[in-house]
């Protein structure tokens, strides 16, 4: 998808997903949405997750949301490899970039995010989200972050007061859509088939045996 009017140096941006599935549930459908920034409230999480850090959001190259019905409970460890303009990178800094990761529930996490290289004028990362998919963006930090084990926010599950009625609604993470294929889900397999060899990436999903 080319997300060069939004930022020439980000330019025509690749997305490729592989998913660990604990079984493959009946009437499974998936879709992904590639936009240049994720929406206000997911932006928001992750900006206060940098904080949190000591560090600062100084870019977003591009996010991926990732819908997808009857997998909640059965999505385990996922892989985005995620392609950006070299000149991008070139900007910010190699050592800066992590992918970012919000939960369908609102709780952001920074991802183990590995440099691949460079390929004419791209460079390739791969993000380990080992707790599924949701909203995942590829973000430059005014100051790197260690590798190792992700860090995350927790979203306060606490029960609310006897006192209390008012029940919060669950915050959403959806961001701007961005052309996809037609119609509003795909069977499991058919998912597969639709987003091979297209811009917006190839969509791997494999059930654990």
């Amino acid at each position: 998808m080319d997300l060069s009017a939004d930022d020439s140096r980000v330019g025509a941006v690749k997305v490729s997903l592989s998913a660990e599935l604990g079984e493959l549930p009946d009437q499974a459908t998936i879709q992904v949405q590639v936009a240049k920034q994720p929406d206000a409230e997911v932006q928001a999480g992750f900006e206060r997750l940098a904080a949190e850090v000591g560090t600062e959001v100084r870019n977003v190259a591009f996010a991926v949301e990732v819908i997808h019905q009857n997998l909640d409970q059965v999505v385990e460890t996922a892989t985005l490899r995620m392609t950006v303009g070299r000149a991008w990178v070139d900007e910010f800094g190699l050592d800066t970039v992590r992918g970012f990761r919000s939960s369908d529930a609102g709780a952001t996490e920074i991802l183990e995010t590995r440099f691949m290289g460079f390929e004419c004028q791209d460079a390739l990362f791969e993000l380990i989200s080992p707790n599924g998919l949701s909203v995942i963006a590829l973000i430059a930090l005014s100051e790197p972050v260690p590798q190792g084990e992700p860090i995350d926010t927790p979203v306060d599950t606490s029960e609310p007061s006897a006192e209390s009625t008012e029940v919060e609604p669950e915050p959403t993470a959806v961001a701007a859509p961005a052309p996809t294929p037609s119609g509003s889900g795909f069977p499991l397999v058919a998912a597969v088939a639709v987003l091979i060899g297209v811009p917006l990436g190839i969509m791997r999903l494999r059930s654990r045996a």
